[in-house]
């Protein structure tokens, strides 16, 4: 029998209170390293022109990836049961599976409109933008993250993200032989990739799927994300539809999108404890 005023579970709360300081730790080291990104890149390596074509690059291809997670991490998290671990890897798997298909779907569509749009196959970044397009298979990744997330365990993803981030400050600073856009791209596509790997890794180590099971609840888990990928397909186009629609329609003045990314960046750091406190945990 617990003490009056004493709390029913103490380790419930606990958890949400380490989970909640990881979570503010991760995004705001992300925002700050984030900054430092746009500093090293606008004013020293790539300046207002070259940074104008890597954030049209990020904006496009980061598009079609949330188009992809379409809100199925949600889902899994939602379905996630403390103490039925089977359960739970039938569940891990379907998860996986479909967004495995959703990111080979989305992908093609991804190259379809880089190669066969006007707007876009003229671009001088296109076939960079080819290229770092193939990030989008790797959607699973966002799930495998979400497994951590699901068991409020969120130092693995938490520190490797900064990890990630830092190494990508260090290849970019000046002085660097990394100096040109394919080379900065090529080193982002390969920190990223290093960073879904290990997260997957361990999340398979702590969470072992069973496919076998999991193929069959994929109909159903797709259904369920249905709903949640409207509100994914606006986000995404609400944040990085304006950088693409720049970049297409004004195809000779990349500098110009440099310059309105230099303006964003600025406004980020200027609100950035609020932003950080409203997105919560």
């Amino acid at each position: 029998m617990t003490e009056f005023g004493a709390s029913p579970q103490p380790r419930l709360f606990h958890q949400i209170l380490r989970t909640s300081g990881l979570s503010l730790l991760g995004k705001v080291g992300a925002k700050i390293l984030g900054l430092g990104h746009y500093i090293v890149l606008f004013f020293f390596v790539l300046r207002a022109e070259g940074y104008g074509q890597f954030g049209f690059i990020l904006a496009y291809v980061g598009i079609f990836a949330g188009l992809a997670e379409g809100g199925v991490t949600s889902i899994f998290i939602r379905q996630y049961q403390d103490s039925d671990d089977r359960a739970n890897g039938r569940a891990f798997a379907a998860a996986i599976l479909l967004l495995a298909l959703q990111g080979i779907v989305f992908w093609v569509l991804c190259v379809v409109c880089l190669v066969g749009l006007p707007w876009l196959n003229d671009l001088p970044e296109r076939n960079i933008a080819l290229i770092f397009s193939t990030l989008i298979l790797f959607a699973p990744s966002s799930v495998c993250e979400g497994s951590f997330r699901a068991r409020f365990e969120l130092r693995t993803p938490v520190l490797t993200n900064l990890v990630g981030y830092a190494a990508f400050f260090l290849a970019i600073l000046p002085g660097s032989p990394i100096d040109t856009l394919p080379e900065i791209v090529a080193v982002w596509w390969i920190v990223a990739v290093a960073r879904m790997g290990w997260v997957a890794l361990c999340a398979f180590r702590r969470l072992p799927p069973d496919f076998r099971e999991g193929a069959g609840e994929v109909p159903g888990l797709l259904r369920e994300s249905a709903p949640l990928f409207l509100t994914r397909f606006a986000t995404y186009f609400y944040y990085r539809i304006d950088q693409v629609m720049l970049r297409m329609f004004f195809p000779e003045e990349s500098a110009q999108l440099g310059w309105y990314l230099s303006a964003v960046k600025w406004t980020e750091a200027a609100n950035l404890i609020p932003a950080v406190l409203m997105e919560g945990i």
